[in-house]
């Protein structure tokens, strides 16, 4: 992924806003994205291949109780460019072993993941990235498998359980 330093000007200030807004958003809006967290982790299914899970846009890191009742024997791996999100995330992970932050422009995984993980999960951070198709790319080359990738980019429904573009 890219170095945080190497980000440009508008990502910086994107990255700002975010520190700024993240624990207003842990408090409103976590709670009410959990259905959905829940619902896209569970879509990964339990065949996955051997590896680690990555968790580009992490902010927070909500997902993260779901993800290790899934997959708790995996290393999970949370990357976001927003520090004041990592911070937030940091309380979350507490001194629970196998997950790690990543503090990084997550549209860019660095190719140290390439062709190692069992899935890359992003919910909700998709459609934040100023280039959707340029993350994609980068996501799906960490995979083992394509088949690991799960991305649920904005709401087609209001019920979490409905299939979404995945």
């Amino acid at each position: 992924m890219t170095d945080v330093d190497s980000v440009d000007i508008t990502s910086r200030r994107v990255a700002a806003g975010w520190d700024d807004a993240a624990d207003g958003y842990e408090r409103y809006f976590v709670p009410r994205f959990a259905p959905w967290l829940a619902a896209r982790v569970r879509a990964l299914g339990d065949d996955l291949p051997p590896g680690p899970v990555l968790v580009p846009c992490c902010g927070t890191f909500p997902e993260l109780d779901v993800l290790l009742a899934a997959f708790g024997d995996r290393e999970v791996v949370g990357i976001d460019l927003s520090a004041g999100m990592l911070r937030v995330a940091q309380r979350r992970i507490a001194d629970r072993p196998g997950i790690t932050l990543v503090h990084g422009d997550a549209s860019a995984i660095d190719p140290h993941w390439s062709g190692r993980c069992a899935a890359v999960l992003s919910v909700f951070g998709l459609q934040q990235l100023p280039d959707p198709v340029r993350a994609m790319r980068s996501w799906t080359a960490a995979l083992r498998q394509v088949a690991g990738f799960r991305s649920y980019f904005g709401r087609t429904s209001t019920n979490p359980t409905a299939r979404s573009r995945a």
